[in-house]
C-alpha cells in the first residue's frame, strides 16, 4: 500500500506535538515494509525550516536523513506544478500533496488537517484512523 504523508506527521514526529505516537507507527509501518509512505519533495524544505528552529541545524538534518531512510520523496515536477496551481484544493501546499499523491498512485494521504483535504479525489485520513484501518485490514 502506497501513502503520501503530509508535513505534519512528519513534524509530529520531530517535535513530539500533537498525535506524535500514531504518527510514529504510521513511519513504523514504512520501516518494516508493509507501507510506502511518500514524502512530497516541497515538504523537506518546510519541515527542515520548522524543526531548525527547536531541534538545531546539524539535528534536524540527522533526523531527516534517518527519516529519508524510510520515506520515498516524490519529486514535484512541471506538470504536477500546474496542476497543483489549478486544484481545487484551497490551499497550495495541500494541493501539491493532492497532485503527488495522484502522480504516485496513493491509495491515501496522511495528514492531520483532514479539512484541508475536503476537494480531494484521494481520500486524506489522520494516522490513527490509517492506523485503525491497518488494524482492521489486517485482524
Amino acid at each position: 500500500m502506497r501513502v503520501v504523508s503530509d508535513l505534519n506527521v512528519i513534524l509530529d514526529v520531530l517535535l513530539t506535538r500533537h498525535d506524535s505516537l500514531e504518527c510514529s507507527e504510521v513511519l513504523s509501518l514504512a520501516r518494516s515494509g508493509a507501507i510506502e509512505a511518500i514524502l512530497p519533495a516541497h515538504a523537506l524544505a518546510t519541515i527542515y525550516y520548522i524543526s531548525r528552529q527547536k531541534l538545531g541545524d546539524n539535528e534536524v538534518r540527522r533526523e531527516l536523513k534517518g527519516r529519508l531512510n524510510i520515506l520515498s520523496v516524490a519529486s514535484l515536477d512541471h506538470a504536477t506544478s500546474l496542476k497543483a496551481i489549478d486544484s481545487p484544493v484551497s490551499d497550495f501546499e495541500d494541493a501539491i500533496v493532492v497532485e503527488t499523491a495522484i502522480q504516485v498512485n496513493a491509495e491515501f494521504i496522511i495528514t492531520r488537517n483532514l479539512k484541508d483535504f475536503v476537494n480531494s479525489p484521494i481520500p486524506a485520513l489522520t494516522s490513527r484512523a490509517f492506523m485503525e484501518y491497518m488494524f482492521r485490514l489486517w485482524s
